[in-house]
């Protein structure tokens, strides 16, 4: 395997985002990768093609929460956003607010940010750039102070709104959810039935957690390492002969898989 090989699937590997909606099927490409010993293409320039299903129930969202802004009395219900209706997002904010409809412009410009679909568009994060909301330090204070009351790995915790909107990523598993726990708790509703999940928070609760266990697993025999929970067989025939090189990169992908979902996932 040649040296810029092994880098470029390095850097698959440390730039991997397990929260991704697409995460099994990134971590199938860098598998593929390892046995090929060299990668073609990565799986980063294809996130925000229009024509993916996801960007649909992106721009839905946004079409919802601008309907929401100019005082729309029924928000287009058949807009679907991951299983949420129209209608049903709208109902989550409750009446229009001066302070909510800050709080709503600080969710849409965040998703047109985040998605990438709106590249000029900008979005600061509450929590950390404190400059940049001067003229609207109340509401952002509001904003801040607002704490959310719900649960990390079956523990009681917190959020703030204000962190939970910074941290609303279109691009995550668990967005459409993650988005309507936000709505509700513009309208004060801060004692969610299902927590908020994004990035490493909850990650036992990611769908793709028990596949990535066996991933992990399967990545440290091939390594002749202790697996620790059972293995996928085939998926060590694929990987091939336990080449430096290969259980090098296998170590890295498993090292990343492990910080997130835990040792040895």
């Amino acid at each position: 395997m040649k040296v810029t090989d092994i880098q470029q699937i390095a850097r698959l590997i440390d730039n991997l985002e397990l929260c991704h909606h697409k995460a099994e099927r990134h971590v199938e490409l860098i598998l593929q990768a390892i046995a090929q010993g060299s990668t073609t293409k990565g799986y980063q320039a294809r996130e925000t093609a229009s024509s993916h299903p996801a960007t649909a129930m992106w721009r839905n969202a946004i079409t919802v929460l601008g309907e929401w802004l100019v005082g729309a009395t029924a928000p287009p219900a058949s807009l679907d956003v991951g299983g949420h209706t129209g209608s049903e997002l709208a109902h989550a904010i409750g009446a229009l607010t001066e302070l909510k409809a800050w709080q709503v412009r600080q969710v849409i410009n965040k998703l047109k940010h985040a998605s990438r679909l709106y590249p000029d568009v900008e979005y600061y994060e509450m929590v950390e750039y404190l400059e940049r909301y001067a003229d609207c330090r109340a509401f952002r204070d509001q904003t801040v102070n607002t704490i959310i009351h719900d649960t990390c790995d079956g523990e009681p915790a917190t959020i703030s709104l204000a962190a939970a909107i910074d941290h609303l990523q279109p691009c995550n598993w668990n967005f459409s959810d993650n988005l309507l726990l936000v709505l509700r708790a513009i309208d004060g509703q801060l004692y969610p039935e299902k927590p908020f999940a994004a990035h490493g928070r909850n990650a036992r609760l990611n769908p793709i957690r028990e596949r990535m266990r066996v991933v992990a697993a399967t990545l440290c025999a091939f390594c002749e390492a202790p697996a620790g929970v059972i293995v996928d067989d085939m998926l060590l025939k694929v990987l091939g002969e336990a080449t430096d090189a290969r259980k090098t990169l296998a170590l890295r992908l498993e090292a990343k898989i492990s910080e997130v979902f835990g040792a040895n996932a």
